[in-house]
C-alpha cells in the first residue's frame, strides 16, 4: 500500500513540475480569450518492475481532473487509492486549488478533513496562471477532441533524481501536446525515465496522460472549499495522515519536515 502511494504520487509530482499547464511555453503577443472548462483526463503509469512492486498488473491506472475558470484560476484534482477503506476500487481525489481571485492556493486532504492554505505570490506574471494565447510552443501536430495542438519533446540528463545511483543515470524523455484555445493546456502527455544499466536504457516508469473529455462551462463547484475542514501546516496534515493510516503514508524524516514547515510557514496569506 505504501509502495504505491509513494510511486504514483513521486510520478505525479514530477509531472506536475515538469508542466501539467507547461505556462512558459506560451509565447503569444497578441493572446485569444478562453472560456472557463473542465479536462477529464486518464493517466497510465508502468514500468519494469510494477507485477512485483504492486503485486498486481504491469499498468496502474488513475483518474485526474482539471478545471479552469476563465480568470485562470485551477483546480487539480488527482485519484488516489481511498486510505478510509482500502479495497480494490475505493478511491478519492487529492485536491489542489490555485485561486488568483484570492491570492490563495488550497490543499485539500478529505482523510483527514483538512485543508493547508498558503499565498499566490504576485511576482508581475503569476506563472501558475493558465494564461490565454494564440499558439503554444512545439509544432502542430493535429488535433485532440477538436481542438488544434502544439507538440514539444524535451530529453535531459538529470544530475540528481530520487532514487538516483552513481554509475546509473537517469534519463528523462517528455513529450507534451498543448491546446491555445484553452490556454495552452497540456491535452496529453508521455513522461519515461530509465536508467542506464550495463550499457542499455532500460525503461524505469513510464506515465502517459490523455484528455477523454473537455466540457465547456462554469467550473465554480470544483473550487469549493469544504467549510468543516481543519487549516493545519503541511507537516501536521502529514502526521495526522501517518497516525490514521501508517500503511499509506510514512513517518516524515526531520529533513521533509522541515522543508514542509518552510514551505507553509513563509507562505501565510
Amino acid at each position: 500500500m505504501k509502495l504505491r502511494t509513494f510511486t504514483i504520487t513521486a510520478a505525479l509530482g514530477v509531472l506536475v513540475a515538469s508542466g501539467l499547464i507547461h505556462l512558459k511555453a506560451v509565447k503569444a503577443e497578441t493572446p485569444i480569450a478562453f472560456p472557463s472548462f473542465l479536462l477529464v483526463q486518464s493517466q497510465t503509469d508502468f514500468g519494469e518492475n510494477f507485477d512485483k512492486d504492486f503485486g498486481e498488473d504491469f499498468a496502474v491506472s488513475s483518474g485526474k481532473l482539471l478545471a479552469v475558470r476563465a480568470d485562470g484560476s485551477r483546480a487539480e484534482f488527482f485519484q488516489s487509492e481511498d486510505p478510509r477503506n482500502p479495497s480494490q476500487g475505493n478511491y478519492f481525489f487529492r485536491k489542489n486549488i490555485l485561486d488568483f481571485a484570492t491570492g490563495k492556493k488550497t490543499v485539500i486532504d478529505d482523510p483527514v478533513a483538512a485543508i493547508s492554505t498558503t499565498a499566490l505570490r504576485d511576482d508581475g506574471l503569476y506563472p501558475l496562471r493558465v494564461k490565454p494565447a494564440a499558439t503554444c510552443k512545439g509544432v502542430p501536430d493535429g488535433s485532440i477532441l477538436g481542438y488544434a495542438v502544439t507538440r514539444d519533446d524535451h530529453q535531459h540528463l538529470p544530475p540528481e533524481t530520487d532514487g538516483f545511483i552513481p554509475n546509473k543515470p537517469v534519463r528523462i524523455t517528455e513529450s507534451r501536446w498543448f491546446a491555445p484555445a484553452l490556454g495552452c493546456s497540456v491535452m496529453k502527455s508521455t513522461f519515461i525515465e530509465e536508467k542506464l544499466v550495463s550499457g542499455v536504457w532500460r525503461l524505469e516508469v513510464q506515465s502517459d496522460i490523455t484528455t477523454t473529455k473537455v466540457r465547456i462551462g462554469s467550473v465554480d463547484s470544483y473550487f469549493v472549499i469544504p467549510p468543516g475542514y481543519k487549516e493545519m501546516s503541511f507537516s501536521e496534515s502529514a502526521d495526522l495522515k501517518h497516525s490514521k493510516f501508517p500503511s499509506f503514508y510514512p513517518a516524515l524524516s526531520a529533513e521533509r519536515r522541515a522543508s514542509l514547515d518552510k514551505a507553509y510557514y513563509a507562505n501565510q496569506p
